[in-house]
């Protein structure tokens, strides 16, 4: 007798009191998927060292405007892709935008 194969629902996107969006971590792949198709592949902070064009798909890749830490959510407005040096850069200045980035973007 064979088992049925069991299939899991696919989780929805919570969203807290804040409007804070928090997916799960197949809807992030997904998401971190269709930022990197939107960006083209290449880094959207240009900062000094920066790689320009990704080598590959990764998640690592994805940046977030406002950290999540500080209250941003995991959407396709508040992420961009960012190279190492770049994704770095942007974590130690607290990921605050300049107005030449803003334009940019």
């Amino acid at each position: 007798m064979k088992r049925a194969a069991f299939r899991q629902r696919p989780r929805k996107a919570k969203i807290t009191k804040s409007g804070r969006v928090i997916l799960s971590r197949a809807q992030y792949v997904v998401l971190c998927h269709e930022v990197w198709l939107r960006d083209h592949g290449e880094c959207q902070v240009r900062h000094q060292g920066c790689w320009g064009k990704l080598p590959y798909f990764s998640t690592r890749w994805v940046d977030h405007i406002i950290k999540r830490s500080q209250g941003g959510s995991d959407t396709l407005e508040n992420t961009r892709l960012g190279c190492p040096p770049c994704h770095d850069w942007a974590d130690n200045r607290g990921g605050k935008l300049s107005a030449k980035q803003k334009a940019r973007s």
